[in-house]
This record gives C-alpha cells, sequence and structure tokens, in this order.
C-alpha cells in the first residue's frame, strides 16, 4: 500500500551519503524519544509501556545521553525504573531476611527466598525498547514503498537509488524477506549488483595502490572503499 510519507521519507533518505534506511532509523529513534521526552513523560500508558520495557535498549539510551535539553525528563522517567528496582530488591532482602530470622518469621507466612534467577527474571524487560518497535514499524512502511515504487518503474525513486550507496546488507536482507512485489525485488537486486561490482572494483584498486610499485599514484574514489564496505555489510552511519 503506497503512503505519501513513505514516499517523502525514502526520497530525502535517498540523498544522505549513507544506507537511506539507516539514515530512517536514525531519524526515526530520535524524532519519538524527543516527542516522548516533551510531551508524554507523564502519561501513565507511557510510563506502563516503560516500566514493562525497563527503559530503553543500549542503543537508544546512548541515544538518550545526547538529549541534554530533555534531561529533565529522562530524570523523572529513569528515578521511577530505580524505585522499581529497588522495591525488588529490599523485598528480597526481606524475604531472606524472614526466612532466616526464628524471632521474626511466622510459620503462617508464605515468604519464601526469592533466588538470584528469580530476580533476574523479574528485572527482565517483557516487552521490546518502545524506540526499537517504533524504528522497525516505520522500517517496514518505507522497505514497502520502496518496492512498491522500484516495480512500478518510479523513475524519480529508481534514479535516486541509482546514484545513492544503497541499502547496506543488514537492511538488503530485511527488505528480500519482508517479500513484496517480485517485480520490486528484482529491480532492488539488479541495482545492487551494479553497486557492488563498482565496490569490489574500488576495493581492488585500494589494494592494488598499497603496492609499493604503484603506492605513488593519486587517489581517487577507491580511498575510502574500505570504509564504504563497512558500511555495507555491517551498515550504520559512521
Amino acid at each position: 500500500m503506497p503512503s505519501a510519507i513513505a514516499y517523502v521519507r525514502l526520497q530525502e533518505a535517498l540523498r544522505k551519503p549513507c544506507c537511506p534506511l539507516c539514515h530512517i532509523l536514525k531519524e526515526a529513534g530520535l524524532r519519538y524519544l524527543e516527542n516522548l521526552l516533551y510531551e508524554n513523560v507523564n502519561d501513565p500508558g507511557i510510563r506502563k509501556m516503560l516500566d514493562s520495557s525497563w527503559g530503553f535498549c543500549e542503543r537508544h539510551t546512548r541515544a538518550l545521553a545526547s538529549l541534554t535539553q530533555y534531561s529533565l525528563g529522562i530524570a523523572i522517567i529513569n528515578e521511577s525504573l530505580l524505585n522499581k528496582v529497588l522495591k525488588l530488591f529490599k523485598e528480597t532482602v526481606r524475604l531472606d531476611f524472614f526466612k532466616h530470622s526464628s524471632k521474626y518469621f511466622s510459620k503462617k507466612s508464605k515468604a519464601r527466598v526469592r533466588t538470584g534467577a528469580e530476580l533476574a527474571t523479574l528485572l527482565n524487560p517483557t516487552v521490546g525498547c518502545p524506540a526499537c518497535e517504533v524504528e522497525d514499524h516505520t522500517i517496514e512502511t518505507v522497505l514497502d514503498e520502496l518496492n512498491y515504487q522500484l516495480a512500478r518503474g518510479d523513475s524519480n525513486i529508481t534514479s535516486l537509488y541509482h546514484s545513492s550507496p544503497g541499502l547496506c546488507l543488514p537492511h538488503l536482507r530485511r527488505a528480500l524477506s519482508q517479500g513484496g512485489d517480485p517485480a520490486g525485488i528484482r529491480a532492488l537486486i539488479e541495482l545492487h549488483i551494479q553497486k557492488l561490482e563498482e565496490l569490489q572494483s574500488e576495493l581492488n584498486e585500494y589494494i592494488r595502490k598499497h603496492d609499493y610499485r604503484y603506492s605513488a599514484e593519486p587517489w581517487g574514489r577507491e580511498k575510502d572503499s574500505w570504509l564504504r564496505s563497512l558500511q555495507f555489510l555491517g551498515g550504520g552511519i559512521f
């Protein structure tokens, strides 16, 4: 199903010097975090979700550290989560105390020692990182749009994709596994055959120029091919 918003996002991302999906991923995650901290810190539904996810994953926690303008909102959320951890720890210690102190332990009490494994389970998230969930939905929508436009031969998207670095391997896998119109998948593969042949040729040239016999030759586009190969294979924005 075509989406005007996804089309605009895709068009803008294809003009960036990186995997368009990596760019969209970063923008979607940051936009979600900023909106949450600006408007929804005290929203009961949001707070309940953050309790279940124990906040955010490592990647989005690092992103939060850069949002210093929203430090108060971050402090409010984290104070609540720390309180939840402390409550669990204190309850665990209390149960252990009642177990081992005959002076205070009642035979009618149902209390028992909580094992480390049980406590670890209680500290595990029961839902995924909220920012990751938003990113995942965004990626799915944009990949559907890319497949649709390549399948119908949209000249604007095809031209932009041809001049862009294209998808990194992790997002290329996602695009292929997500499926869609076979014509769109074929177009995507054909575009990447050309891109990968060019990158491989540049890597070979980069390697050749490190031979002392050719080291005096001037560098061309191949100079950063090693870095672009990393971006393709592993994804991310360097």
